[in-house]
Order: C-alpha cells, then structure tokens, then sequence
C-alpha cells in the first residue's frame, strides 16, 4: 500500500511541474504558431507611441504601432499593438498601410498574454532584439560624436537621496535627478521622449512643464543630455560604498587585532616569568 501512495505521490509531483511548464511556455508556443500558420492581412496605422519607462537611474525606450486590420475570419475590424524598432517607428506614419501577422485561430487572439498579431516581417526571435534596443539607450545613454543643440519640455523630476539594498537604506553622498522630457526632432513626425539622470541642482530651474536646454546625438536623436549637467554621482555614490564597507572592516577589525597583540605580549611575559632559574 506504501509503495502504492509513493507512486500515485511522484506521478501527481511530474504532473504538477509539467503543468507549471506548460503554463509557463504556453505564450512562447502560441508565438510560434503565429510565425508558422499565422493569416496575413493589410491595415492600416491610426496611432504612435513611444514609451520610456524609467526606474532610478536606469532606463529602456519601447515603440508602438497601433494598427487596425479585418481578419480573413472576421466581418469586423481589430486592433494590435505592435512593438517595433525605432527604425520602423520612424519610418511608418499615421495613415500608412502595414502588413500584418495574426493569429489563424480567434480564440489566440481574445487571449490577453498571447501575441494576437504583429508587423508581418517580424517573428518570434525579432523579439529579441527589440528587448536589447530597448535597454541600449540606458548602458549608452550620452550621445557621441556631433551633437545638435535643442530646448526640451520636461515632464518629470525625480530626485533621489538614498540607496535602497535588501538590508536597509542609506544616505547617499551625492543625490541624483531623473529628468525626463520630450523635444522635436526635424525630420520625425512625433514627438521624442529622452531622460537623463544628473547631480541633483547641477542644472538649476527645472520644474515640470518647464523648459530645459538639451543637445542629442545628430546620429540619434534619443541620444539626448541637458547641457550643463554633472555627473559626479556615478563614481562618487559608488567609491562611497566601498569606503564605508572598508571603514567598517577597519572599525571591527583593529579591535581584534590590538586584543590579539595584548594576548601575545601576555603569553611572552609569562614565559619569561616561568623561565629555568640560574644555578649557583
């Protein structure tokens, strides 16, 4: 009867990990389905939007197509969502035609987390690389080389004046800003969202709904800084914790090490003291 429960037990155990399993994989194989037996149909777009979502002093940029197309298997008009590349995201307007993916199957299409349609040229690996475009901005976030001087309207400040760790927070030694902000770009048919994360007060007046002075990267536009900002914070916040961390080991440490000196001078002294007496 043991034996009986123990093998009812691992086969309810697989059972529930190859459920989890493929819940978990159930959108990658949709979005694999959509690649090899999806229908293809023409809309049209009716919307941009880029969306810049930040988190301290980091960053990542995404770009949206909103586009309305007529499945084969359909009598009324639907809406995707279509993540693109900045290059297609600039390229395509309001009003252009684009080619679409969708899912064969309408029921794939009523699902929230799967993917219902996409550009038709896109597939399941381009997801990829619109993950990597969408942190790059923020490992290489200053533009190089040429730049081209513009004012900016800026709709968020953020200041921060701790660090947060999984133990406790802390002061920082030098406060930072986030400050997002949207300017045009000669050349582009909707407005770019840019941020910069500087030494807080290093540029003096910002206030949401204001205006800032910035220059961008003539090869990328959303390569953008305010001008006149430092950045001290970068080198200055870190250094700090390795200072304090080191401060700490000392503190703690030369406690010990001048105990563990005394111990050493008693033991010598009383040697000294048990020595052999001299004969006579």
């Amino acid at each position: 009867m043991r034996t009986l429960f123990a093998v009812i037990g691992n086969v309810v155990h697989w059972l529930a990990i190859g459920l989890v399993l493929f819940v978990i994989s159930t959108p990658a194989l949709a979005s694999f389905y959509l690649d090899a037996r999806g229908g293809i149909a023409t809309g049209a777009v009716t919307d941009k939007r880029e969306v810049l979502a930040a988190r301290q002093d980091t960053w990542h940029r995404q770009f949206f197509l909103t586009v309305d197309y007529q499945p084969a298997d359909s009598r009324s008009h639907e809406t995707a969502y279509v993540e693109v590349s900045q290059t297609t995201y600039d390229q395509m307007h309001v009003g252009d035609p684009a080619r679409v993916r969708y899912q064969s199957v309408r029921l794939l299409r009523e699902f929230p987390f799967f993917t219902s349609a996409r550009l038709a040229d896109q597939n399941t690996l381009s997801g990829l690389a619109l993950w990597w475009q969408s942190v790059s901005a923020s490992i290489f976030p200053a533009p190089a080389g040429s730049v081209v001087p513009a004012t900016a309207q800026v709709d968020s400040v953020t200041l921060f004046t701790k660090v947060n760790s999984s133990r406790s927070r802390s002061d920082l030694l030098r406060p930072y800003q986030r400050v997002e902000f949207t300017y045009s770009v000669p050349g582009l048919d909707a407005p770019v969202k840019g941020a910069d994360v500087i030494d807080a007060g290093s540029v003096a007046g910002l206030e949401v709904g204001g205006r800032a002075k910035i220059e961008y990267a003539q090869a990328d536009p959303r390569l953008a800084r305010l001008v006149g900002a430092t950045y001290t914070y970068r080198w200055l916040n870190p250094l700090w914790g390795v200072g304090s961390v080191a401060l700490a080991l000392i503190f703690c440490g030369l406690p010990s090490l001048l105990l563990s000196g005394l111990a050493q001078l008693l033991r010598v002294r009383r040697r000294g003291q048990s020595g052999p007496a001299r004969l006579t």
